[in-house]
Order: C-alpha cells, then structure tokens, then sequence
C-alpha cells in the first residue's frame, strides 16, 4: 500500500485542497473518495484507509476548507467563506471526484460521507446528474427543519453584527453542546464521539481537531442542511444509487437512530431501491474509531464488494 499527498485547486479560486490517497500494491477493484466531518481531517481515517486498500480498494479524501492542511492558518480554521461557504465544500468534493475518474477510468467509484460529510455527500446527490456507483452515510442525521432554520437566523445575526469569523458560544451550544449529556459523568469534551477512550484522547490532542466553527460556517452549513433535506423529501435524489447507512445506536447526531431512520425513509419513499442499514449496538458517533471498528471496517468493504 502506498500513500500519496498532492493538492487541488479550491472551486474558491485561492485555495489549495490538501488530499491524501491510499494505493493498494496489487489490483485496484474500486475507488472510494471520503468526506471528512466537522472540526476533523482526512487523515483520521487513515486505519479504515489502510484496511480497504489491502482488500484492493483506492481511497482518497481531501481536507474541507477551514480544515487540516487546507486551511492556511489556524485562525482559518473552521472558515469556508464569506458566503455560500458549504456549497464550496461541496464543489470541492466534485473537483476532487473528477479528479478521480479521470486518474482511475476503470472499475467503480463510491462516496462515503461521515458526519458534515454525510450532509454533503447527501447534497452531492441532488446536485450532480452523474452520481457515484454507491454511496456510504455515517453518523448522519435529521434535524429538525425548525431547529436548524432557527440556527441559520442566529448565526446570520452573528455574521451582521460581529462578522462570518467570529466564534459564537451560543452557535457551539446549539450544535454540539448537547452530545454529552447522555454520556454523563463524562471525562472530556468529545466522550459523544466514541467509547474507545484513546481514540477521544488521540482527537482531543490533535491540534488538527476539536477548534470551534466560525459563525460563517455555522450559517452556511445550516442552510445547507436545510436545502439537502428539503430535497430529499421532495424526492429528488437519484434513485439507482446503492446506499449503506451506518450508525451508532448511541450517536446523538442520529438521535440514537431515530434521526437515520428519518432519512432511510425519505430516500425510501423517492424510490431508492437499494438502501441498507448498519447500526452498532452502544456505539456512539464515530463508527470508524469505536471499540469495534473492526467489525465496521469489515461490514464497509463487504457491502463495497457487493456492489461492484
């Protein structure tokens, strides 16, 4: 296996998307591009990345902008842009693709989102005519439509009054602030995330990770959110895409399953034929770096297999 780094244009016209692939030695059977989640980097996946290319599956990601090695500074960290900010995330993600069917002609290609990446793959999905091969949602959700609309009116407040930069506690409380409840008596911040204490300690220390977004971000992903789910209900989304959700019972972005089983339907009712669940008892939001991962990674390259 061999792993590459190399760089994209941003679809912002300034940036540089930082992307890493992982090649397996042999035969490559199909490409697998990720999206990374919230206030996290590409490179965290690299265990799941390493254990699909010995199995013959390519992977590549890039870091979002405001994230990893994409972002130029620290201060932009958890920055997209001054407006429409997660729809360059999402035509980042189609740059990076393109890239990638032109590199790999043979064989299929598959989308794996987790967390934010879940949501832009899901809006991915009503943008493009040309939709991947198969589709992979982890740790995704369903928001309420008011609740996020709320959050959109309070963030673009934020934005007038003291700029798209600004950190706001409040947008933090509304987003994330409520994960760790359930979890109580919790040891850190991120104990929502998984039950493997050393994969929280390891995202706690990561200096590429756990950084607050700006009220810009937050704003931009809202509406986002609320575009993506507005379609989806409204049926237009492709119905010939194959679609695995994977969740932990325990994910509070899931609503212990509730919020997965929301969005299952809505592709159900459009007319998505091939969709199947994956749901791992106790396990919270990061099914890529929970106690039993192995069991994930395992159930990700079968249903990839399958499909092929």
């Amino acid at each position: 296996m061999k792993k590459k780094e190399f760089y994209l244009p941003s679809s912002n016209g300034t940036s540089r998307l930082h992307c890493i692939q992982w090649i397996p030695d042999g035969e490559i059977h199909a490409c697998l591009q990720i999206a990374h989640g919230m206030t996290e980097h590409i490179e965290r996946y690299e265990e799941l990345a390493e254990y699909l290319a010995e199995r013959g599956i390519c992977v590549y990601g890039n870091d979002h902008l405001g994230h990893g090695m994409t972002a130029s500074d620290k201060t932009e960290r958890g920055f997209f842009g001054e407006k429409d900010g997660a729809v360059l995330l999402v035509k980042d993600m189609r740059r990076l693709w393109l890239w990638g069917k032109r590199a790999y002609l043979e064989g299929k290609h598959f989308l794996l989102g987790h967390s934010m990446g879940s949501f832009l793959v899901r809006r991915y999905l009503t943008a493009y005519g040309d939709g991947p091969d198969g589709v992979i949602l982890s740790g995704t959700g369903a928001p309420p439509g008011a609740a996020v609309a709320a959050g959109v009116l309070l963030a673009s407040f934020v934005c007038r009054t003291k700029g798209a930069h600004y950190r706001d506690k409040l947008l933090y409380e509304m987003s994330l602030g409520n994960y760790n409840r359930k979890f109580a008596p919790v040891k850190t911040a991120s104990d929502w995330l998984s039950r493997d204490e050393e994969s929280v300690k390891a995202f706690e220390a990561d200096e590429r990770c756990s950084f607050v977004f700006t009220a810009g971000a937050y704003r931009d992903f809202f509406n986002l959110i609320l575009k993506t789910q507005r379609l989806e209900k409204e049926g237009k989304i492709h119905k010939e895409i194959p679609v695995l959700f994977l969740s932990g019972t325990m994910d509070p972005v899931g609503e212990q399953t509730r919020g997965v089983s929301r969005v299952y339907g809505w592709f159900d009712r459009a007319g998505v034929h091939d969709l199947t669940k994956g749901l791992y008892e106790g396990a919270r939001h990061e099914v890529f770096h929970e106690i039993n991962r192995q069991e994930v990674f395992s159930d990700t390259f079968d249903w990839l297999a399958r499909h092929l």
